[in-house]
């Protein structure tokens, strides 16, 4: 796997990991502060970049950072460690579809093979503007809507 520069981690990374807690808790009907989001947010990308800096098969720093964030949560919140897990994991789940199928026509749009990603990393950020546009978009439709996959607030004990 190929480490990422800081710069990558503050305007990729992060932004992608508070977006991706606050769709997941928002599906499940559980609310976390933005405060506590972004800590856990930075926290969680700051393993992720020295893990990224192991040997290690790629796709591993996303189960990390799954396992970080829902331990963080569950430090830092009342919430339960399983339902800060599922509430994570489809955040993920739906930021990897979607890049999945964004991806590769943003980097069509402007000429760059997922190779290339690795030795010129803004093009990292760039890429994820309009994948960043689209979750902000789907958190506020299910924002409004109150669509609610499960309502896990109904066994969170305070």
């Amino acid at each position: 796997m190929y480490a990422i520069p800081w710069y990558v981690v503050l305007f990729q990374s992060i932004p992608e990991a508070i977006l991706v807690i606050l769709l997941g808790f928002k599906l499940y009907n559980l609310n976390i502060s933005i405060k506590h989001i972004i800590i856990i947010s930075s926290i969680s990308c700051m393993f992720g970049f020295f893990i990224r800096m192991l040997p290690i098969p790629f796709g591993i720093h996303t189960f990390s950072f799954v396992l970080i964030s829902a331990v963080l949560v569950s430090s830092i919140t009342n919430i339960k460690f399983w339902h800060s897990l599922i509430c994570i994991m489809t955040g993920v789940i739906i930021e990897g579809v979607l890049q999945s199928l964004m991806l590769p026509v943003i980097l069509g749009i402007i000429n760059v093979s997922f190779n290339e990603l690795s030795l010129y990393p803004a093009l990292i950020i760039l890429a994820f503007i309009p994948l960043c546009i689209v979750m902000l978009g789907i958190y506020m439709l299910v924002n409004k809507c109150g669509f609610v996959i499960y309502d896990l607030s109904i066994h969170h004990e305070v």
